[in-house]
Protein backbone atom coordinates (compact mmCIF):
# COMPACT_ATOMS: atom_id res chain seq x y z
CA UNK A 1 0.00 0.00 0.00
CA UNK A 2 1.33 3.60 -1.29
CA UNK A 3 0.90 5.72 1.95
CA UNK A 4 3.10 8.91 0.27
CA UNK A 5 1.56 11.87 -0.57
CA UNK A 6 -1.14 14.04 0.52
CA UNK A 7 -4.08 11.25 0.08
CA UNK A 8 -6.60 9.64 2.47
CA UNK A 9 -7.02 11.17 5.72
CA UNK A 10 -4.64 14.14 4.52
CA UNK A 11 -7.09 15.42 1.61
CA UNK A 12 -9.12 15.88 4.84
CA UNK A 13 -6.90 17.86 6.72
CA UNK A 14 -5.98 20.02 3.64
CA UNK A 15 -9.13 20.93 3.02
CA UNK A 16 -9.89 22.08 6.71
CA UNK A 17 -6.26 24.16 6.31
CA UNK A 18 -7.28 25.68 3.22
CA UNK A 19 -10.80 27.03 4.55
CA UNK A 20 -10.00 27.34 8.15
CA UNK A 21 -8.07 30.61 7.53
CA UNK A 22 -11.05 32.33 5.52
CA UNK A 23 -13.63 31.29 8.75
CA UNK A 24 -11.28 32.55 11.20
CA UNK A 25 -10.93 35.70 8.95
CA UNK A 26 -14.51 35.96 8.96
CA UNK A 27 -15.16 35.65 12.66
CA UNK A 28 -12.51 38.24 13.44
CA UNK A 29 -14.25 40.68 10.54
CA UNK A 30 -17.96 40.28 10.79
CA UNK A 31 -17.24 39.35 14.76
CA UNK A 32 -14.46 40.63 16.86
CA UNK A 33 -13.99 44.13 15.12
CA UNK A 34 -17.62 45.17 14.96
CA UNK A 35 -17.68 44.41 18.29
CA UNK A 36 -14.77 46.31 19.70
CA UNK A 37 -15.42 49.17 17.37
CA UNK A 38 -19.26 49.44 16.67
CA UNK A 39 -20.52 52.20 19.27
CA UNK A 40 -24.04 49.86 19.77
CA UNK A 41 -21.63 47.99 21.59
CA UNK A 42 -19.65 50.34 23.92
CA UNK A 43 -22.62 49.94 26.86
CA UNK A 44 -21.97 45.64 26.42
CA UNK A 45 -18.63 45.60 26.37
CA UNK A 46 -18.09 48.27 29.38
CA UNK A 47 -21.40 47.36 31.07
CA UNK A 48 -19.57 44.33 32.30
CA UNK A 49 -16.54 44.10 34.42
CA UNK A 50 -13.44 42.70 32.38
CA UNK A 51 -15.56 42.19 28.96
CA UNK A 52 -13.79 44.74 27.13
CA UNK A 53 -10.74 43.07 27.79
CA UNK A 54 -11.38 39.97 26.94
CA UNK A 55 -13.14 40.93 24.06
CA UNK A 56 -9.67 42.50 22.77
CA UNK A 57 -7.56 39.41 23.77
CA UNK A 58 -9.98 37.16 21.60
CA UNK A 59 -9.48 39.48 18.93
CA UNK A 60 -5.86 39.32 19.16
CA UNK A 61 -5.45 35.34 19.62
CA UNK A 62 -7.68 35.07 16.63
CA UNK A 63 -5.27 37.04 14.63
CA UNK A 64 -2.30 35.02 15.98
CA UNK A 65 -4.10 31.89 15.07
CA UNK A 66 -4.90 33.25 11.61
CA UNK A 67 -1.23 33.96 11.08
CA UNK A 68 -0.68 30.28 12.30
CA UNK A 69 -3.09 29.11 9.71
CA UNK A 70 -1.37 30.17 6.86
CA UNK A 71 1.79 29.00 8.31
CA UNK A 72 0.36 25.90 8.62
CA UNK A 73 -0.70 25.92 5.08
CA UNK A 74 2.53 26.59 3.79
CA UNK A 75 4.17 23.62 5.74
CA UNK A 76 1.10 21.24 4.84
CA UNK A 77 1.47 22.00 1.19
CA UNK A 78 5.45 22.02 1.01
CA UNK A 79 5.29 18.55 2.76
CA UNK A 80 7.72 20.11 5.87
CA UNK A 81 8.60 17.69 8.30
CA UNK A 82 7.35 20.37 10.78
CA UNK A 83 3.91 20.14 10.19
CA UNK A 84 2.34 17.24 12.03
CA UNK A 85 4.41 18.90 15.35
CA UNK A 86 3.20 22.55 13.96
CA UNK A 87 -0.34 20.80 13.67
CA UNK A 88 -0.68 19.33 17.32
CA UNK A 89 0.89 22.84 18.91
CA UNK A 90 -1.54 24.45 17.01
CA UNK A 91 -4.76 22.33 18.42
CA UNK A 92 -3.28 22.25 21.87
CA UNK A 93 -3.01 25.94 22.05
CA UNK A 94 -6.39 26.63 20.47
CA UNK A 95 -8.34 24.26 22.45
CA UNK A 96 -6.07 25.92 25.31
CA UNK A 97 -7.03 29.19 24.50
CA UNK A 98 -11.05 29.05 24.12
CA UNK A 99 -11.19 26.80 27.29
CA UNK A 100 -9.71 30.34 29.20
CA UNK A 101 -11.89 32.48 27.30
CA UNK A 102 -15.20 30.36 27.97
CA UNK A 103 -13.99 30.01 31.71
CA UNK A 104 -13.34 34.02 31.02
CA UNK A 105 -16.32 35.04 29.62
CA UNK A 106 -18.44 32.93 32.26
CA UNK A 107 -17.06 34.24 35.04
CA UNK A 108 -17.25 37.89 33.87
CA UNK A 109 -21.07 37.24 33.92
CA UNK A 110 -20.60 37.63 29.97
CA UNK A 111 -24.67 38.26 28.50
CA UNK A 112 -26.06 35.78 26.65
CA UNK A 113 -24.35 37.02 23.19
CA UNK A 114 -20.71 36.26 24.03
CA UNK A 115 -21.59 32.85 25.64
CA UNK A 116 -20.59 31.20 22.28
CA UNK A 117 -17.42 30.23 23.82
CA UNK A 118 -18.66 27.04 25.16
CA UNK A 119 -19.61 25.78 21.90
CA UNK A 120 -15.84 26.46 20.42
CA UNK A 121 -14.42 25.31 23.04
CA UNK A 122 -16.40 21.74 22.80
CA UNK A 123 -15.83 21.84 18.77
CA UNK A 124 -12.15 22.69 19.32
CA UNK A 125 -11.47 19.89 21.70
CA UNK A 126 -13.39 16.82 19.79
CA UNK A 127 -10.94 18.08 16.95
CA UNK A 128 -8.13 17.83 18.99
CA UNK A 129 -8.63 14.53 20.37
CA UNK A 130 -9.50 13.48 16.62
CA UNK A 131 -6.51 14.94 14.96
CA UNK A 132 -3.92 14.65 17.56
CA UNK A 133 -3.44 11.25 18.02
CA UNK A 134 -3.47 10.98 13.84
CA UNK A 135 -0.55 13.21 13.48
CA UNK A 136 1.29 11.97 16.05
CA UNK A 137 0.46 7.97 15.24
CA UNK A 138 -0.67 7.66 11.48
CA UNK A 139 2.29 6.09 8.77
CA UNK A 140 0.74 8.60 6.36
CA UNK A 141 1.97 11.57 8.53
CA UNK A 142 5.77 9.87 8.89
CA UNK A 143 6.52 9.08 5.35
CA UNK A 144 4.28 12.48 3.68
CA UNK A 145 6.07 15.24 5.98
CA UNK A 146 10.11 14.90 5.63
CA UNK A 147 10.91 17.71 3.44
Amino acid sequence: MHLEGLEGWLLLVGFGLVVSPFQLAHTIMTGNLPLLTDPAHRELLYGHGGIAALAVLAAGANIVFLVALLYLNYLFFTKSRFFPRGMVLYRVLRTCELLVLAIAFSAAAAPPELHGAWGQFIRSFINSAIWIPYFLISRRVKVTFTR
